[in-house]
């Protein structure tokens, strides 16, 4: 992926700026990296002072001294520039090992982040694989890790009737439901995009991830440094990324009031992003349930075909755009924190 030399200038400082890259490998200090709130006064400070992200590498504490400009942000975007130089080395050195970067204000990011999640779309993602199947046609497939093999075998045929309909599977990536989709769709020649909330490098590596991601057929994205280990607090601020990418969202299995699906599934019937529809045939979980009376659309039978998919997508979609839950719906949300 080439770019510009004032594109790749700001690439550079919103690296520098919005992740752990060029930090200290052992513990780096994490205070010194803004956070998607931070970043966007940032932004909306430099374009009022008709500045890019790429002079803030040229930039000291001195040159940040505004009143419309928090003090500790400034140090914060006054440390960019003393980083610039290893996040250009260490930028380089992943694209040697077939990891790109991107920043939110390029072309080629993630269209449907910006439209529908806005300021809350991360600043800078990283990827192995063609990042165009992230704009293309989609469904995601979430659900538990400890999943029955009918359950695995739904997700499986899900992502297999994806494929046939020339969409691609959007999923988390992890054991049970996620892999299952994605594995239905990759094998049956589909495309598939896993968004990862760590382990990027390690896992662009394995040998069929690299032999899908050569084929064109996967792409895996990420919005933490490429390097980084698995946390909670990456991991749900992962969830978001899924339900905003997909044209329809379905939930395979879920416990009720806790876990990551259902944190992800509760947040998107709050905030809309997509169409979300939930298994409730054999061996569906209580959550499923629970999802349903929230507001998901249920669907009691596996897609038999392309053009069964293709109806199921239609049908959520219109029970979505029918408006929100009903009072009953809004009120169990109202009381669930959300």
């Amino acid at each position: 992926m080439t770019a510009t030399n004032s594109v790749l200038d700001d690439r550079i400082a919103m690296v520098a700026a919005c992740t752990t890259l060029g930090l200290p490998s052992g513990s780096p200090n994490r205070e010194d990296v803004l956070t998607n709130q931070e970043w966007n006064r940032l932004a909306q400070w430099l374009g009022t002072q008709q500045m890019r992200p790429a002079d803030l590498l040229y930039a000291g504490v001195a040159d940040l001294n505004s009143a419309e400009l928090d003090p500790q942000l400034a140090l914060k975007a006054a440390a960019v520039a003393d980083r610039a130089s290893m996040v250009a080395l260490e930028l380089e050195q992943l694209g040697q090992t077939g990891i790109w970067t991107l920043s939110r204000i390029e072309e080629g990011y993630p269209r449907r982040w910006k439209a529908r999640l806005k300021g809350a779309a991360p600043p800078v993602i990283f990827g192995a694989g063609p990042v165009e199947l992230a704009d293309r046609p989609s469904i995601a497939i979430v659900g538990s890790r400890e999943i029955t093999d009918d359950l695995g075998e739904v997700a499986n045929a899900i992502g297999l009737r994806a494929a046939r309909a020339e969409m691609v599977v959007v999923s988390g990536g992890a054991n049970g439901s996620d892999k299952f989709g994605m594995q239905g769709s990759l094998q049956a020649d589909g495309c598939a995009v896993g968004l990862l909330p760590a382990g990027l490098a390690r896992g662009s590596r394995q040998r069929d991830v690299r032999a899908f991601i050569a084929d064109g057929q996967l792409c895996l994205i990420s919005q933490v440094n490429p390097a980084a280990g698995f946390t909670v607090g990456n991991a749900m601020g992962r969830n978001r990324l899924i339900y905003a990418l997909s044209d329809l969202t379905i939930v395979i299995a879920t416990a009720t009031g806790s876990g990551g699906t259902w944190a992800g599934a509760t947040e998107n019937l709050k905030r809309r992003w997509a169409p979300l529809a939930v298994w409730t045939g054999p061996g569906a979980p209580d959550g499923n349930g629970q999802l349903q009376r929230l507001g998901a659309f249920p669907f009691p039978e596996a897609p038999s075909d392309r053009d069964d998919l293709l109806r199921l997508i239609e049908q959520a979609t219109t029970h979505f755009l029918e408006g929100r839950p009903d009072d009953q719906s809004n009120q169990q949300l109202t009381i669930a924190g959300l």
